[in-house]
C-alpha cells in the first residue's frame, strides 16, 4: 500500500529540526487481542528508526548511510551539502512556509508485517527494504523533474533524487497499543540536479490520471511478493495486492485495531470503507489518529 503527503514547515532551522526529529524506536513488547506477544524496535539504530539515503542526487552530495537529523534539516531548508542553498533564490523569510519534501510511504501487507514482526522472520524485513529500494529507483528515473526555461514553462526529468528513507514497525496506537505495521517513509526532498549541473527545486510527477503513482505501488507490491515467495512462503492474491497464505483473516484482524478504528469513524459518517472516497478515508484517519509509540509522523508540522 502507498500513501503520500507533503511535508512542510517554516523556513527556519527550528522548524526544519522539528520535522527531522524522529524518536528512538526502543524495543517494545506488544500483545494482540488473541494474546500473541511480539516486539518492535529490535531492528532499530541507536539514534532512531533505521534510515538511509537513496538516490543519485544524494550520492552527488556525498550523502550515504544513516540519515542524520542535522543533514535532513539542512536539506529541508534547501541547503545542498557542500554546495548552494537553493532556497535563498526565493528570498523567503524565516516565518514563511516552505515545502520540505514529499513523503511517499510504502506499507507491507498486514500478513507480511505479522510474519516479519510477530513471527520474527527478518528475511521479510529485508524483502520489504529491497522492494522499497526498487520503488524509489522508479521514482528517481520517472517521477522527479525540474522546471526549466522562461518562467519554468518546460520540465526536465533529471533522474537525480535526494531521498531520506526511514523504516518503522508499528501503526498508530489504539487504546495505547500499537499493532505491527512494517512501513517506510521515503522523503523525496525538494532538491535535484539538472543535466547542466545546476541544483534546483524538485517536483514529483504522479502522471496523467496518477498512472505513475499507481505504477509505483505496483512495483513495490510485485518486488515484495517475489521476495516473499523466494523466502518460502505461498501467497494469495487480494483485490489490493496479496497476503501470505496460512495467515487467517481472524489472525490479521487481531492485529488490526487501527483499521477497525477508521472503519468505525466511517460508519459514524454514514459510509463504509468500500463505499467511501479517498478524501473521506483520509478525513477519518486524521480524525481518529492517536500518538504512535515510536512514530509520530510529523504531528508538529502537518
Amino acid at each position: 500500500m502507498i500513501n503520500f503527503q507533503v511535508i512542510s514547515g517554516t523556513n527556519s532551522m527550528a522548524g526544519a529540526m522539528r520535522a527531522a526529529k524522529y524518536p528512538e524506536e526502543k524495543q517494545e513488547i506488544h500483545q494482540s487481542r488473541d494474546g500473541t506477544e511480539y516486539s518492535t524496535g529490535y531492528y532499530t539504530e541507536k539514534d532512531g528508526a533505521p534510515s538511509h539515503w537513496l538516490g543519485k542526487g544524494a550520492a552527488q552530495q556525498g550523502l550515504s548511510g544513516s540519515v542524520s537529523r542535522e543533514d535532513l534539516a539542512q536539506a529541508f531548508l534547501g541547503q545542498v551539502k557542500d554546495g548552494p542553498n537553493i532556497s535563498a533564490r526565493g528570498g523567503k523569510t524565516e516565518d514563511a512556509d516552505r515545502r520540505y519534501a514529499m513523503d511517499l510511504t510504502l506499507s507491507a501487507p498486514k500478513s507480511v508485517s505479522i510474519a516479519a514482526l510477530a513471527g520474527g522472520d527478518e528475511r521479510l524485513i529485508a524483502a520489504h527494504d529491497q522492494a522499497v529500494a526498487a520503488a524509489m529507483r522508479y521514482v528517481e528515473q520517472n517521477m522527479v523533474y525540474a522546471r526549466i526555461g522562461k518562467g519554468g514553462a518546460d520540465s526536465e526529468f533529471t533522474q537525480s533524487a535526494v531521498i531520506a528513507s526511514h523504516r518503522h514497525e508499528t501503526a498508530r496506537t489504539v487504546d495505547g497499543i500499537a499493532d505491527p505495521q512494517l512501513h517506510t517513509h521515503n522523503l523525496v526532498l525538494n532538491q535535484t540536479m539538472r543535466k547542466d549541473g545546476t541544483w534546483v527545486s524538485a517536483r514529483v510527477d504522479f502522471g496523467k490520471n496518477n498512472e505513475k503513482f499507481t505504477a509505483l505501488d505496483s512495483i513495490y507490491k510485485a518486488e515484495l511478493a517475489k521476495a516473499v515467495k523466494e523466502s518460502g512462503y505461498e501467497i494469495e492474491q487480494t483485490k489490493d495486492g496479496f497476503e501470505i497464505k496460512g495467515i487467517t483473516r481472524d489472525h490479521i484482524e487481531s492485529f488490526s485495531r487501527r483499521k477497525e478504528q477508521i472503519d468505525a469513524a466511517l460508519e459514524e459518517s454514514g459510509t463504509t470503507r468500500s463505499e467511501s472516497s479517498a478524501q473521506q478515508r483520509d478525513a477519518a484517519n486524521l480524525r481518529t489518529r492517536g500518538h504512535n509509540i515510536v512514530d509520530p509522523r510529523f504531528e508538529t508540522i502537518v
